[in-house]
């Protein structure tokens, strides 16, 4: 009995040490010859794992690369970016910049227009005084805004460039002007449209000068505080009218405002 189960036992360790066999042709005997698979299930597992790790690794540099590629071109626009938002400030530095500074003397109020950046080549300046109306509707939703230019509150409306001061210089008498009178005017000419408004006084300027890059520069700028600044574009309509101060019985500022109010509710309601 114990013979029997160790020749049963032997049998299943020689069947576990054969190896699979194949046949193939061979060309110099004309015979096919039985031929034993040296390769063990180890070695063929590696085999098919190596070609499965090849082509992992070539797809993953592959990727590697694209994310590279794409990195390399991101840094090189954000590169790009900063230099030219140095450009921009370097040339912000080099541009004018003004402020105003009002003086009073015996007999006239001085407008001094101070430039406390970069060097003109030449330039004269226009000014004005000015209301900026805004615009409501009876819901008081924003519509737009007017600039009324009071013609002829400045005595010396023009003035070019002094190198000397790095200034404009214009003036005014001291005569009262009818400014109060023209906003209760125009407010008054608003709301009988059925509108409402809010008016601000202030200064107004036309600057035209040649700066560092020999470039002509415009520019329309109003004064906030003691800063003259651009006026923003804001993509809103906008109008603007000229009057001459003194003439306050002049009737045609009725149907001007009349007109740009209409303008005004036509466009809002193209584009809002």
């Amino acid at each position: 009995m114990n013979m029997s189960l160790d020749l049963e036992s032997r049998c299943k360790h020689e069947n576990k040490k054969k190896k699979s066999k194949y046949l193939i042709y061979n060309e110099n005997t004309k015979l096919l010859e039985v031929k034993a698979d040296t390769k063990s299930k180890f070695q063929t597992f590696l085999e098919r794992k190596k070609i499965y790790f090849e082509t992992v690794m070539m797809l993953a540099l592959s990727i590697a690369g694209v994310i590279v590629s794409i990195v390399s071109v991101k840094v090189a626009m954000v590169a790009n970016d900063i230099s030219l938002n140095e450009q921009r400030i370097e040339d912000l530095e080099k541009q004018p910049a003004f402020i105003l500074d009002i003086e009073a003397d015996e007999d006239k109020m001085k407008y001094v227009i101070k430039n406390v950046g970069g060097d003109i080549k030449y330039g004269n300046v226009f000014g004005d005084v000015v209301l900026i109306v805004a615009v409501y509707d009876e819901q008081y939703d924003y519509l737009g805004k007017g600039y009324i230019l009071l013609g002829g509150y400045l005595e010396k409306d023009f003035s070019t460039y002094d190198f000397e001061t790095n200034s404009f210089e214009m003036y005014s008498t001291l005569e009262p002007k009818p400014v109060t009178q023209w906003v209760d005017k125009i407010q008054e000419i608003i709301i009988e449209q059925g509108f409402f408004c809010g008016i601000e006084c202030t200064e107004y300027f036309d600057f035209m000068y040649t700066d560092y890059k020999q470039e002509m520069i415009k520019k329309t700028m109003v004064v906030q505080g003691e800063i003259i600044k651009d006026i923003e574009n804001t993509g809103d309509y906008e109008f603007k009218i000229r009057v001459d101060i003194d003439d306050l019985e002049n009737e045609q500022i009725c149907s001007e405002i009349k007109e740009q109010l209409e303008h005004l509710v036509r466009y809002n309601s193209v584009y809002n």
